[in-house]
């Protein structure tokens, strides 16, 4: 743009210039001074048409890049899964349903490069983010979705007065971007406490749901939580999830921990391993006085499209748990290199999908960068000794 804008104001005066010394050789020296009086509007017409003409540029080419939505498109749409190295031959496994036109096309588009499937990217104070990097994977809508849900789970939560925490990425953005679902991220995660008599505290006042009842993942029974949503315990995985009634996205996974004791005497959180296997943290082992009661509380926006405020129960010592999950630089440094739903899964085509695809084309290469970058409605309390920090 300010390249565009001083090739504009030049072109401008080298007009303004040549009009000036035409006028100033051909007319009297009085007639000059009215006329000039006359032309003074000229140069802002002149200007106006170059800023028109800079506007139509930028719409032309727009940031994102649209061969990388191109190949996006292909990436999710033949469902790819990517060799776990660069340079390894691809099986047909990892094609995918990939067609014939689309394999030709990917590697027309050179389309590993042009996403930046393998690269990592290291951002310093300097650098500008790419706006794509934090546009949300959720649609508006889903945004929305997620929070209304969220709201009527915690609402159960408290009204069966169950042990939980805010846990993971969520705990991680609420303390450092102010918010409660990063744009990178798309569900709410929860630590509860399951205790012999959990199921039966968990399910309290709810509906049990018998018959056909769409779940994501395999179950062991399903309850309506009240807005028209599932909750329902796990044969696997993730013990508890929550998702709306006909899909299975967006959603809310629930871990569980039991209470164990030490051998210094102490008490520790901690969940089976089996809960992570598919997740970004493998294990969830922490000491019971980071948590303390369980019942402070933290209030934050919820997302980027979604500014209603939400309060969350959330360790006492929160700073300690996030640091024990993702280290001490997750505190200041953001990272974009994973996403639960890469391949935009949602259940059909539609708005949602779309939306989904377009933001994923920005979303392959892993990129690490300060979190300062970030527009100043990210910018949460921990970042304030940082760089650029705008307040929250």
């Amino acid at each position: 743009w300010q390249q565009h804008l001083e090739m504009a104001n030049l072109r401008r005066n080298k007009k303004q210039n040549y009009i000036n010394k035409t006028i100033c050789f051909l007319l009297p020296l009085v007639v000059v001074c009215s006329l000039t009086s006359l032309f003074g509007t000229l140069p802002e017409k002149w200007e106006q048409h170059e800023l028109q003409e800079l506007t139509h540029h930028v719409q032309e080419d727009p940031s994102r890049n649209i061969k990388k939505k191109k190949c996006a498109k292909i990436a999710i749409g033949a469902k790819l899964k990517f060799p776990d190295k660069k340079g390894k031959v691809w099986t047909e496994k990892n094609w995918g349903a990939i067609t014939t036109k689309q394999s030709k096309t990917w590697k027309e588009l050179d389309c590993v490069e042009e996403l930046g499937i393998y690269d990592t990217k290291l951002l310093s104070y300097k650098d500008t983010l790419p706006q794509g990097v934090y546009k949300p994977i959720l649609s508006p809508s889903e945004q929305t979705e997620l929070y209304e849900m969220t709201k009527a789970l915690v609402s159960h939560f408290e009204s069966v007065g169950i042990l939980y925490s805010l846990s993971f990425g969520n705990l991680l953005a609420v303390i450092r971007n102010n918010v409660a679902v990063l744009p990178w991220d798309d569900d709410i995660d929860f630590v509860i406490h399951g205790d012999g008599k959990m199921r039966q505290t968990l399910t309290k006042g709810l509906k049990k749901l018998t018959g056909k009842v769409y779940t994501s993942a395999a179950n062991i029974g399903v309850w309506e939580l009240p807005g028209g949503y599932v909750m329902y315990e796990k044969k696997w995985g993730m013990p508890w999830k929550v998702h709306p009634r006909e899909k299975g996205f967006p959603a809310i996974d629930m871990s569980t921990f039991k209470i164990k004791e030490t051998k210094e005497g102490g008490k520790r959180y901690v969940s089976n391993k089996e809960q992570f296997g598919n997740a970004h943290l493998k294990m969830f082992n922490k000491l019971a006085a980071w948590y303390g009661t369980m019942k402070s509380t933290l209030t934050v926006p919820f997302s980027a499209d979604v500014r209603d405020p939400i309060t969350f129960h959330v360790p006492d010592e929160i700073l300690k748990v996030v640091a024990d999950d993702y280290g001490e630089k997750s505190l200041t440094e953001c990272q974009t290199s994973f996403v639960h739903n890469p391949l935009c899964n949602r259940g059909g085509e539609g708005a949602d999908t779309d939306y989904c695809v377009d933001s994923m084309a920005d979303h392959f290469t892993k990129i690490f960068f300060p979190c300062t970058l970030l527009p100043s409605q990210y910018h949460g309390m921990i970042l304030a000794n940082e760089p650029l920090y705008s307040g929250a």
